[in-house]
C-alpha cells in the first residue's frame, strides 16, 4: 500500500540497523512480534524485496492445510447479506471446504455475477449469456 515505504525497507544504501528501527517505530505493537521479528530476519539477510511473495505463499498454504477456498466473485450490483450467506453456503456445500468470499462489483456485467476459483469459473452474468 505504500511504496515509498517499501523502497525505503529495501535500498540497498539504508543501514539495516536504521531499516529495523524503522520496522519497530512504525509497527511496534501494532503486529505480532514473530511477524515482526520475520520482517526484520528478512532484513538482515536482503530479502524484504520478496515479503509480498512470502507472504502470498503463506496465506496459500495455510488456505491450503485448513481447507479453505478463496472465491473472487464480480457482481453487477451489491449484495445484500442474505444473498452473500446464501452463495457461501451453496459454494461451500459444492467444494466441501470453508469458503473465503472476495466480493467486487463490477456493473459492466449488467445482471447475475461471476465466481472464479483457481481455474474454475462459474459465469452467470447477463454479458456472457448475450
Amino acid at each position: 500500500a505504500y511504496p515509498d515505504f517499501m523502497r525505503v525497507l529495501t535500498h540497498p544504501k539504508i543501514h539495516k540497523e536504521e531499516k529495523k528501527q524503522t520496522l519497530a517505530s512504525v509497527f511496534g505493537s501494532e503486529v505480532n512480534h514473530m511477524v515482526l521479528n520475520f520482517a526484520k530476519l528478512l532484513i538482515d539477510k536482503s530479502r524484504f524485496q520478496s515479503f509480498h511473495d512470502i507472504t502470498r505463499e503463506f496465506v496459500k498454504q495455510y488456505n491450503k492445510v485448513n481447507n479453505i477456498e478463496v472465491a473472487h466473485v464480480r457482481t453487477a450490483k451489491k449484495l445484500d447479506a442474505a444473498e452473500i450467506t446464501r452463495l457461501k453456503s451453496m459454494l461451500e456445500k459444492k467444494l466441501l471446504k470453508t469458503v473465503e468470499l472476495k466480493i467486487q462489483e463490477d456493473p459492466d456485467l449488467l445482471a447475475g455475477l461471476r465466481i472464479k476459483i483457481n481455474d474454475m469459473v462459474l459465469d452467470n452474468t447477463a454479458r456472457s449469456r448475450m
